[in-house]
């Protein structure tokens, strides 16, 4: 019982470290899967944003090519901007707002577009002493000069883009005219003798950008949110608006990209992130709680037999063993001497007890023997060769004779013998001068040894039957 104890014991805990470190894998996985997932969905919103830089660049350009210039075929333009040579400078200021009014028309998602002159570049081309701005917002006609209101040549992006001469999409600064607009595209304007022109810079409501953020949420609204984060750490445009819930737990991913100065970041929960290695650990550990459950049970119920039957079997060993003691107490003495006979043997059952028997008797001068055989082993074959060697002991009460010596045993365990058990037997009579007298009840044949022990020969007596199977039969020595 104990060994069986510390068994169970050992094997629930490699059970419980086994469940442990499955679960553990299983949500390294869901990690693995959740950052891949997330780098999948900011990798896709980086490339909508570039590929909005792309688009927004070249319908600017293919605008400004069919406007300033007579046929395609002059326009001058490269990856990063659009060059405007010196004759179609005149016409811009006089056709600036017909284009831009254009432009919008055929940008409806454009809340606002604006061009950026530069001041030298108005001084030069313009006579003005400031620099030039117009602009146009979607669905108002009013011509405005946003140069009048804000200081471009100033700007920290305008300076950005006077520099790198490459387009970019910002985040509107503090003050600005189009404050309040989530996000504007400034591309860049040169000369073609590579002096810079100004810019084209069109803004997108929040909207827009609201639009590509919850397309990519990665659980849904319900459990993930998209944030759009400036230089500053301030985060600027985010859906859904609110996410966090008292009591949750959350993941972030983040990811910047080029010519879009921003962080982006996932922001999603953990319970989401989990939720599916979670339902496969408790699948799991439920299955194999109750598999451990059955075994156990299983165990308990085989143990509960092995035992019973062990116990049983004890009894029954231990009964077998008393039974075979008593069997040999039955029997006689294993060396007799008479007068000048001297009886030895040997017995050794097959199992605990058995059907092998042997007795002898000295009476009225001579020594009655039987040796015997009874069909079957075990107690059953022990209990018929207690009767057998019972009803020998008897019968030579009255008789010496061993044909009718045989008879009687033979009558007596033929009256009642339902199971059809019988013995093979030898009865033989010794008298003092060693005259021997012998029936056989379809014993193996004996064998005689004579005195000078160096030969001997199969006695060959009357056949009869076994006894125990036919009642009044006449046996003959």
């Amino acid at each position: 019982m104990k060994k069986i104890a510390i068994t169970l014991t050992i094997a629930a805990a490699i059970f419980a470290t086994t469940l442990i470190f499955t679960s553990l894998y299983i949500s390294k996985l869901a990690e693995l899967a959740a950052e891949y997932q997330n780098d999948q969905i900011l990798d896709r919103f980086c490339s909508e944003m570039e590929d909005n830089i792309l688009l927004t660049r070249q319908s600017a350009y293919n605008f400004l090519s069919f406007g300033f210039y007579e046929s395609t075929d002059k326009s001058k333009v490269n990856d990063e901007t659009f060059q405007i040579d010196h004759e179609s400078v005149q016409f811009f200021k006089a056709y600036v707002y017909d284009y831009l009014e254009i432009f919008m028309d055929l940008n409806e998602d454009y809340t606002s577009a604006v061009f950026v002159i530069d001041s030298s570049i108005c001084r030069q081309y313009f006579n003005m002493k400031h620099s030039y701005a117009p602009a146009m917002v979607q669905g108002d006609s009013v011509h405005y000069d946003w140069a009048e209101t804000y200081d471009f040549m100033n700007s920290v992006h305008y300076a950005q883009l006077k520099e790198t001469h490459e387009a970019f999409w910002a985040v509107p600064s503090k003050g600005s005219v189009v404050e309040g607009l989530v996000m504007s595209l400034y591309i860049p304007l040169t000369l073609e003798d590579g002096r810079f022109f100004g810019a084209f810079i069109v803004s997108v409501e929040t909207d827009f950008l609201k639009e590509h953020l919850r397309h990519n949420l990665p659980y849904g609204e319900e459990h993930s949110q998209m944030q759009l984060i400036d230089e500053n750490g301030n985060v600027f445009a985010a859906y859904p608006p609110i996410l966090e819930k008292k009591g949750k737990k959350y993941c972030t991913y983040e990811r910047t990209t080029k010519n879009v100065p921003w962080i982006i970041r996932t922001v999603c929960e953990k319970d989401a992130v989990y939720e599916t290695a979670t339902k496969i650990s408790w699948f799991i550990i439920l299955t194999s709680l109750t598999g451990m459950v059955l075994v156990f049970i299983c165990c308990y119920v085989i143990f509960r037999q092995t035992n019973k039957n062990m116990r049983e079997k004890a009894t029954i060993e231990h009964e077998l063993r008393m039974a075979a003691d008593m069997q040999l107490s039955i029997l006689k003495p294993a060396t007799s001497k008479s007068d000048n006979i001297l009886i030895e043997n040997f017995i050794r059952p097959a199992k605990e007890a058995g059907g092998d028997l042997y007795d002898y008797v000295h009476i009225n001068g001579k020594t009655l023997a039987i040796i015997g055989d009874v069909s079957g082993k075990g107690m059953s074959a022990a209990l018929f060769m207690t009767q057998v060697v019972s009803l020998f002991r008897n019968a030579v009460r009255y008789t010496q004779a061993p044909d009718e010596i045989t008879a009687q045993i033979n009558d007596s365990l033929s009256d009642n013998n339902p199971t059809m058990t019988f013995c093979t037997a030898i009865i033989l009579s010794i008298s003092q001068d060693g005259h021997v007298t012998y029936c056989n009840a379809g014993h193996t044949l004996p064998v005689w040894v004579h005195s000078c022990k160096t030969s001997a020969e199969y006695l060959n007596p009357h056949p009869n039957i076994v006894m125990g199977v036919m009642s009044g039969y006449k046996y003959l020595c």
